[in-house]
């Protein structure tokens, strides 16, 4: 049963999307905040250093929350096909956003996900949207990542990364060692400290893009496309 709120029910599920995103910004904040690394610097026996950082895990549970964020604004374009196509008083039954792999297979996909039934006005909608790879890659893109989360990890720890200052060793003088050798020696500066993120993969659509970016981009993307529907249909009842 549909509700007399129009695209109440999209708009629930991208609220729930926007919590969820929220939940794994508090989530990577923490994590952060905390002994999240450990760094070493070593010297081999050609006398080069070597500073390696390692991350410590990431924050428990991260991955099921973003999937969750992920699948419901894709959920939220599934409910607004529904509603859409019911406004134009079609059924409802398997009616779905249609993706595409490429423009020219656009519209045989609005036809196989019943977007036909809904007002050509609302199927032309669509094809400015353009959802499809070399189209609107962000778009696509979301359809992907819910795809993807079905299937492998959305994220990686280490992809964007970096170390934090080293500096010249001093004596209780104040002079570099080893500088009268010609060989300065280095130490970690502890005024520094490393940072990173946690990143999309190099074989998901967002290579090495921060998460949480990603996510509030995609919320503004689902938010616009129900906001241009709901425009179209108080234009149609007034």
């Amino acid at each position: 049963m549909r509700s007399s709120k129009l695209f109440e029910q999209p708009r629930q599920k991208l609220h729930r999307a926007e919590e969820h995103i929220r939940e794994v910004e508090r989530a990577v904040a923490a994590y952060f905040a905390g002994d999240w690394c450990s760094r070493k610097l070593t010297r081999n026996s050609e006398g080069n250093y070597e500073l390696s950082v390692v991350m410590h895990g990431q924050p428990a549970g991260l991955e099921v929350v973003l999937g969750d964020a992920v699948h419901n604004l894709r959920a939220s374009l599934d409910l607004l096909a529904v509603e859409v196509v019911t406004l134009n008083g079609g059924a409802s039954k398997d009616v779905y956003f249609p993706f595409a792999d490429k423009a020219e297979n656009l519209e045989a996909v609005i036809k196989k996900r019943n977007w036909g039934r809904a007002d050509p006005q609302d199927i032309e909608i669509v094809r400015e949207l353009r959802p499809y790879r070399d189209g609107n890659h962000l778009l696509r893109s979301l359809h992907d990542l819910d795809i993807q989360d079905k299937h492998v990890s959305l994220i990686v720890n280490d992809a964007w990364l970096s170390s934090g200052g080293v500096r010249v060793k001093q004596d209780e003088n104040g002079k570099p060692v080893g500088f009268d050798e010609q060989r300065l020696e280095l130490e970690l500066d502890p005024a520094t400290s490393p940072s990173a993120a946690f990143v999309f993969p190099d074989d998901s659509a967002f290579p090495g893009d921060e998460v949480t970016d990603v996510l509030r981009r995609l919320a503004n993307l689902v938010t616009d496309i129900i906001d241009k529907f709901e425009a179209r249909h108080r234009m149609r009842e007034s």
